[in-house]
């Protein structure tokens, strides 16, 4: 894409409504603020400090401020001795104040030395302020908040400026507002989509896909047969050359049959490596020429053969089995997708939580909504073992054909998040379509794809920019290289 026509593509930015939810959000942010078994140092919140042993306690503090009308706007609570369940539990009973009405009895049984008179006045106190957004800093892995009045953070995340801090809230708040969006009016979608399919069908640079993947790998991840987990393998354009390359790779995809015919293109490719004479139109046998230098491709070579030599009559067996000996032995595809998967699981099978995790060309904005990205993300900060890379592959939404889309799709449904798009089925007598992996999409801005990165635990390293493809409807691609971030140390609020 030439300078002129990326310059021109800025300048037709999506109106990013999102941003202006967040600068509402942050105008009514006051730092009314209850800081629990924080240390001191954290003063400058502007809160009150208070030592608690269970939720219970925390319960009757916030019942106490707010019953003499001060309002209360966040609860900062140190996981370590107030565990996850426990602050649930919390918010739901937080959660149920300003329908007091309802739930009288049942505040009154679980907090018996509160009087009826209190809880009223606590209750009357929220008819003018939002119920308080839990902030809980997690030690551990973080999880997705039940609740969008819940955010769950790590240590390092309450080192960043107040500021930063009150955005994140702001963003988690709105991750939950897809979800208010009828059932029957998402159904109607599907017929009022706006064709993304000619966009999808491009093929995508993978050359440079996998040169900042072996980059990567040599940078921060050298000298060692890695375990990789891909997110979306497909039909193996980016598995097969790491495979070869002698890295275990593990495949994930919605549709099964497309792990197996990665084992079977595999095989195919290395029969083609292995005899010198042979010739390939298979687009990873040019691509494997292009991006290795001529000694990976004689390795390459020298292990396929060595290989091949250990199986007797290999030539003469049957090709499901021969795509089982030589692909089994790198590619390991698991036909469940990455919901199912836990960092227990994969170690039960694997021996070890992955070094790498790979989620290229868009994968992830195939989740289709904020809250299920922020939850996807979190899924595969769970999975990367520590100090393990994680590298997400996103279109920039101000390049190429996304900001005509997105403005369309925002203009013709104002009840979604500015960044949704909806695309055409295809035939449903196809085998894979993105109608079954679900027709929305969503793009978010960089900045605030860095910003869901944080809220998983996920520190981001570097961002390169590149052309999707060659032709006049490319688009910028944006790889974010991520870092598990470490989560010990205790809670400070240093700016």
């Amino acid at each position: 894409m030439t300078r002129q026509r990326m310059q021109g593509a800025k300048e037709l930015r999506t109106p990013n409504l999102l941003e202006i939810k967040r600068q509402e959000l942050l105008k009514t942010f006051k730092l009314n603020t209850l800081l629990v078994n924080l240390s001191e140092n954290s003063s400058q919140m502007n809160g009150e400090h208070f030592a608690a042993d269970s939720y219970k306690d925390i319960f009757y503090k916030v019942i106490e401020i707010l019953s003499t009308g001060t309002p209360l706007h966040y609860i900062v609570i140190d996981t370590t001795d107030i565990p996850l369940p426990e602050i649930h539990e919390l918010t739901g009973f937080l959660e149920t104040l300003p329908h007091l009405d309802l739930n009288l009895k049942t505040i009154q049984q679980a907090f018996p030395e509160i009087t009826e008179e209190t809880l009223l006045q606590a209750a009357q106190s929220l008819k003018h302020s939002p119920v308080p957004t839990i902030i809980a800093v997690s030690h551990e892995d973080i999880t997705i908040p039940h609740s969008p009045n819940e955010l769950h953070v790590t240590p390092d995340t309450l080192e960043s400026t107040p500021e930063d801090v009150f955005k994140l809230i702001a963003v988690s708040k709105s991750l939950y507002s897809d979800d208010t969006v009828p059932t029957t009016r998402r159904m109607l979608q599907v017929q009022e989509t706006i064709d993304l399919l000619s966009l999808e069908k491009k093929r995508t640079n993978t050359a440079e896909t996998l040169r900042i993947i072996l980059e990567t790998i040599q940078d921060l991840l050298p000298e060692q047969d890695l375990t990789i987990l891909e997110a979306g393998t497909g039909e193996g354009r980016i598995a097969i050359p790491l495979a070869l390359l002698g890295h275990t790779v593990v495949g994930t995809d919605i549709n099964a049959s497309r792990l197996v015919k990665t084992k079977e293109r595999m095989l195919t490719l290395a029969q083609a490596l292995t005899n010198e004479g042979a010739t390939n139109n298979d687009p990873l046998y040019t691509l494997l020429q292009q991006v290795l230098p001529p000694e990976q491709i004689d390795d390459i070579r020298h292990r396929l053969k060595k290989r091949l030599q250990e199986v007797p009559h290999f030539t003469q067996l049957p090709k499901d089995i021969q795509r089982e000996l030589l692909a089994g032995d790198f590619i390991h595809a698991l036909e469940s997708q990455l919901e199912t998967l836990t960092p227990y699981s994969f170690e039960a099978i694997y021996e070890d939580t992955p070094d790498l995790i790979v989620a290229p060309w868009n994968f992830i904005n195939f989740t289709g909504s904020p809250h299920k990205m922020v939850t996807m993300l979190n899924r595969l900060s769970s999975l990367v073992k520590k100090d393990g890379v994680v590298i997400v592959e996103i279109p920039d939404p101000t390049t190429g054909p996304y900001p005509e889309l997105i403005i369309k799709h925002t203009e013709t449904h104002p009840e979604d998040l500015p960044g949704i798009v909806t695309a055409k089925a295809s035939p449903t007598d196809k085998p894979y379509s993105p109608e079954k992996q679900g027709n929305r999409r969503y793009f978010p801005q960089l900045e605030e794809f860095e910003h869901y990165c944080h809220l998983a635990g996920l520190k981001v390293l570097d961002v390169k920019h590149y052309d999707a493809f060659i032709g006049e409807d490319s688009y910028t691609e944006v790889a974010f290289i991520l870092q598990k971030k470490d989560r010990l140390g205790r809670v400070s609020w240093d700016t």
